[in-house]
């Protein structure tokens, strides 16, 4: 285990270091025989089940408030992974109040967005974070 800041005192509680390590190395996400193919349409294809319900169960657990920050995150990852420089970068809304977050888009390098005509990365970036906080009435 790497550091007790991390959170890996937890898990020696449930496992040893030897089967942490084990399963690390062994866990994926993706179906195998399918993962070039997806691949080539999806860099994350591996994760994007996972990734999206997460973000639909912090999405369908909270009601944020009036305030909502938007803004980047570089996430440390160690990993193989088509579209990490330093980490993984994600943008993020978060509710100002709290910091919990509402949605999440993984950022895949330049091209990995298609834009609408006119709009720009950013503009195109906030309205699809913030597309899902509007009410009823549009509020």
């Amino acid at each position: 285990m790497r550091s007790l800041l991390d959170g890996s005192h937890v898990y020696r509680a449930v496992m040893t270091e030897r089967r942490f390590s084990f399963l690390l190395r062994v866990i994926h996400f993706d179906d195998s025989t399918s993962r070039l193919e997806h691949h080539k349409r999806d860099k994350m294809a591996p994760i994007r089940k996972i990734w999206n319900m997460f973000v639909k169960r912090c999405q369908e657990n909270y009601k944020p408030g009036p305030h909502i920050t938007v803004d980047e995150q570089l996430i440390p990852f160690r990993g193989q992974c088509p579209f990490k420089m330093y980490g993984l970068k994600v943008v993020m809304a978060c509710d100002a109040d709290t910091h919990y977050m509402i949605n999440a888009i993984p950022y895949m390098g330049k091209g990995s967005i298609e834009l609408p005509k006119g709009m720009t990365l950013g503009e195109m970036l906030l309205w699809r974070l913030l597309s899902h906080t509007t009410d009823e009435e549009g509020q």
